[in-house]
Protein backbone atom coordinates (compact mmCIF):
# COMPACT_ATOMS: atom_id res chain seq x y z
CA UNK A 1 0.00 0.00 0.00
CA UNK A 2 1.29 3.46 -0.92
CA UNK A 3 1.48 5.98 1.90
CA UNK A 4 1.32 9.77 1.87
CA UNK A 5 4.87 9.79 3.21
CA UNK A 6 6.06 7.82 0.16
CA UNK A 7 4.30 10.28 -2.14
CA UNK A 8 5.87 13.25 -0.35
CA UNK A 9 9.33 11.66 -0.59
CA UNK A 10 8.87 10.96 -4.31
CA UNK A 11 7.70 14.54 -4.92
CA UNK A 12 10.72 15.89 -3.04
CA UNK A 13 13.08 13.71 -5.07
CA UNK A 14 11.39 14.84 -8.31
CA UNK A 15 11.82 18.51 -7.34
CA UNK A 16 15.50 17.94 -6.57
CA UNK A 17 16.01 16.24 -9.94
CA UNK A 18 14.18 19.03 -11.79
CA UNK A 19 16.32 21.67 -10.02
CA UNK A 20 19.51 19.77 -10.91
CA UNK A 21 18.36 19.40 -14.54
CA UNK A 22 17.81 23.15 -14.87
CA UNK A 23 21.04 24.16 -13.10
CA UNK A 24 23.08 21.79 -15.30
CA UNK A 25 21.68 23.68 -18.29
CA UNK A 26 22.59 27.15 -17.02
CA UNK A 27 19.39 28.14 -15.24
CA UNK A 28 19.50 29.97 -11.90
CA UNK A 29 16.83 30.06 -9.20
CA UNK A 30 16.80 33.66 -8.04
CA UNK A 31 14.74 36.31 -6.28
CA UNK A 32 16.96 39.12 -7.62
CA UNK A 33 14.11 40.27 -9.84
CA UNK A 34 11.58 43.11 -9.93
CA UNK A 35 9.15 42.43 -7.10
CA UNK A 36 11.64 40.02 -5.50
CA UNK A 37 9.70 37.02 -6.79
CA UNK A 38 11.43 33.62 -6.90
CA UNK A 39 11.83 32.66 -10.56
CA UNK A 40 14.10 30.64 -12.79
CA UNK A 41 16.41 32.77 -14.93
CA UNK A 42 18.56 32.08 -17.99
CA UNK A 43 20.47 34.42 -20.30
CA UNK A 44 20.24 33.34 -23.93
CA UNK A 45 23.24 33.59 -26.30
CA UNK A 46 21.73 36.68 -27.95
CA UNK A 47 21.51 38.49 -24.58
CA UNK A 48 17.80 38.07 -23.90
CA UNK A 49 16.94 36.93 -20.38
CA UNK A 50 14.17 34.48 -19.55
CA UNK A 51 12.47 34.88 -16.14
CA UNK A 52 9.84 32.23 -15.57
CA UNK A 53 8.32 29.54 -13.36
CA UNK A 54 9.94 26.14 -12.92
CA UNK A 55 7.28 24.48 -15.07
CA UNK A 56 7.92 26.86 -17.95
CA UNK A 57 11.71 26.71 -17.45
CA UNK A 58 11.53 22.92 -17.82
CA UNK A 59 9.57 23.39 -21.06
CA UNK A 60 12.11 25.92 -22.37
CA UNK A 61 15.02 23.64 -21.40
CA UNK A 62 13.41 20.70 -23.17
CA UNK A 63 12.94 22.67 -26.39
CA UNK A 64 16.46 24.09 -26.20
CA UNK A 65 17.89 20.62 -25.71
CA UNK A 66 16.04 19.30 -28.78
CA UNK A 67 16.85 22.24 -31.08
CA UNK A 68 20.34 23.29 -30.01
CA UNK A 69 23.74 21.90 -30.78
CA UNK A 70 24.82 23.36 -27.45
CA UNK A 71 27.43 25.54 -29.11
CA UNK A 72 27.84 29.10 -27.79
CA UNK A 73 25.89 31.51 -29.97
CA UNK A 74 23.63 28.77 -31.29
CA UNK A 75 20.78 30.25 -33.30
CA UNK A 76 17.97 30.91 -30.80
CA UNK A 77 15.51 31.63 -33.60
CA UNK A 78 14.83 27.88 -33.67
CA UNK A 79 13.84 28.10 -30.01
CA UNK A 80 11.54 31.04 -30.77
CA UNK A 81 9.72 29.10 -33.48
CA UNK A 82 9.08 26.00 -31.42
CA UNK A 83 8.28 27.82 -28.17
CA UNK A 84 5.82 30.10 -29.94
CA UNK A 85 4.14 27.27 -31.89
CA UNK A 86 5.43 28.47 -35.24
CA UNK A 87 4.96 32.17 -34.58
CA UNK A 88 7.36 34.52 -36.34
CA UNK A 89 10.80 34.67 -34.72
CA UNK A 90 11.69 37.64 -32.58
CA UNK A 91 12.47 40.77 -34.56
CA UNK A 92 15.38 41.42 -32.20
CA UNK A 93 18.70 41.51 -34.02
CA UNK A 94 20.54 38.25 -33.91
CA UNK A 95 24.31 38.10 -33.30
CA UNK A 96 26.45 37.15 -36.28
CA UNK A 97 27.95 33.70 -36.16
CA UNK A 98 31.71 33.38 -36.42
Amino acid sequence: MTTLRQIAEAQSQTEELEDAYLRERGWQHTCDTPGSLWVWSKTLPDGRVILTSKTQALAFASVMERTSSGAPGDDVREWDRELNDGAAPSKRAMPKRA
